[in-house]
């Protein structure tokens, strides 16, 4: 997807705020930076580059035309765009254990009582 390590950082970083579907994640551009370790600038200039390529999306909150508030990160993109490696890990999964069941099934010991064995 294009993505490098400060970006997957940025978005782990973002995914810590996100608890319920509903309720979007908005930390600060400082804090983000502070956490990961970089500059604020650096970090405005992946979570831009990030929006462009539709792995997040950002929405400002304005509270008055001199003043704003954090902005909110959606990450619908991204869940878009990796939906088709999850579903092509799972199939994965479920053909591996697929095939393990099958093993199991022909490796199943045929035990017998043998007369006047000893105890």
């Amino acid at each position: 997807m294009g993505l490098d390590a400060l970006d997957m950082n940025i978005i782990l970083h973002l995914s810590h705020y996100w608890w319920t579907p509903d309720n979007l994640p908005y930390p600060s551009v400082e804090r983000i930076a502070k956490a990961v370790g970089v500059i604020p600038r650096t970090v405005q200039k992946r979570i831009k580059a990030l929006h462009e390529l539709g792995i997040i999306e950002r929405e400002e909150r304005r509270h008055t035309r001199f003043g704003s508030d954090t902005n909110k990160y959606s990450f619908k993109g991204l869940i878009e765009k990796a939906t088709p490696f999850a579903e092509e890990k799972l199939a994965e999964i479920a053909e591996r254990q697929k095939a393990k069941a099958e093993r199991l099934s022909r490796k199943k010991p045929k035990l017998t009582v043998v007369p006047g064995g000893a105890a």
